[in-house]
């Protein structure tokens, strides 16, 4: 009997330990799960901080960027009032970097003010009504077959390699143009104006460019960056 009753005590309390272990274990889980639900929260808080901070950098960059100077075409663009009517070179392309289109538009200078009509037709009636004082181009009377191939690889490369290392980063001078409309007849007439034109960073680099490409091909006019 005295065995039985120690036995029993024994149970009772390792029952009572058992079950609060239970208990603590429980208390564990919820506290853990309590403080993964605070970690979700804080992970969200913290995401949507970084949206709002990159989100206000975005804006006052914009801000700022409206607020700078921007180059703007001194030349009115004749009145677009028949489907004809392309409109004058200069407002035909856009070069994003400054000094590229500083480059490019004294290039091209002569021709910024020539307008350019799809027929001979249209440019004839322009020619009459200005009495002759408007530039003017009919793009059917550009002979095609001589233009360059618009995404030709550079004249130093060959078969994907370079013949020789060039000093700087020469680029084609159509490559920079962005056309905003009339992307096909766009390509055609600044193909005829610009041909292989190449801009390239400096005298230095234009003179050795020439110096290795007259070895191997007919070097086209190339144009130097005037910040260098």
């Amino acid at each position: 009997t005295t065995l039985f009753r120690s036995l029993s005590e024994s149970i009772k309390v390792y029952q009572s330990l058992f079950d609060a272990t239970n208990q603590l274990v429980s208390e564990i889980k919820s506290q853990i799960q309590e403080a993964k639900s605070r970690e979700s929260a804080l992970r969200r808080e913290i995401k949507l901080q970084c949206i709002e901070s990159i989100l206000k950098k975005k804006v006052a960059d914009q801000e700022a960027l409206t607020k700078q100077p921007r180059r703007t075409c001194t030349l009115a663009n004749y009145p677009k009032n028949n489907k004809n009517i392309l409109g004058k070179i200069a407002h035909l392309a856009q070069i994003e970097d400054d000094e590229a289109a500083k480059v490019i538009s004294w290039h091209l200078a002569s021709d910024m003010d020539c307008v350019v009509t799809m027929t001979t037709e249209a440019a004839r009636r322009i020619f009459d009504e200005t009495q002759g004082r408007q530039q003017v181009l009919p793009f059917d009377s550009i002979y095609k077959k001589t233009l360059p191939t618009w995404n030709r690889p550079l004249p130093h490369l060959r078969n994907g390699k370079s013949v020789f290392k060039p000093v700087g980063e020469p680029v084609y001078a159509r490559d920079l143009l962005v056309f905003p409309e009339h992307v096909n007849e766009c390509q055609i007439v600044f193909g005829m104006l610009l041909g292989d034109t190449i801009l390239i960073d400096n005298l230095d680099a234009a003179n050795q460019y020439r110096k290795e490409l007259v070895q191997i091909a007919h070097c086209p006019t190339l144009l130097t960056d005037r910040k260098s």
